[in-house]
């Protein structure tokens, strides 16, 4: 078990992730998180994850590194901590990105 001591925001963000909208049901007896499937693809889950972790890794530091707001501004010529609509600078809380495939 492991213990982290998070910011308020970075505990919201976890937990929402893992809140289904309203209306959607979470099944979990049937497909992948079956208990009974789990239990036979997870150890072809930890072989693929072991395959692509270096080149996840790479890729996210590389992205940590990238000046991402100059970047935006070279490409669509705005600045993207500038409100659009009364100019003053926001603040980033979390940058999410579209599933790459």
């Amino acid at each position: 078990m492991e213990y982290e001591t998070v910011a308020v925001a970075t505990f919201y963000g976890r937990m929402m992730q893992h809140t289904m909208p309203k209306g959607f049901k979470r099944i979990r007896y049937d497909g992948v998180q079956a208990t009974k499937t789990f239990a036979k693809v997870k150890e072809v889950i930890q072989a693929a994850l072991a395959k692509v972790e270096k080149v996840v890794k790479a890729a996210v530091e590389n992205h940590r590194s990238a000046d991402l707001p100059a970047a935006v501004r070279a490409e669509h010529g705005r600045d993207p901590l500038r409100c659009p609509h009364c100019q003053h600078e926001m603040g980033v809380w979390c940058i999410w990105h579209r599933p790459m495939g």
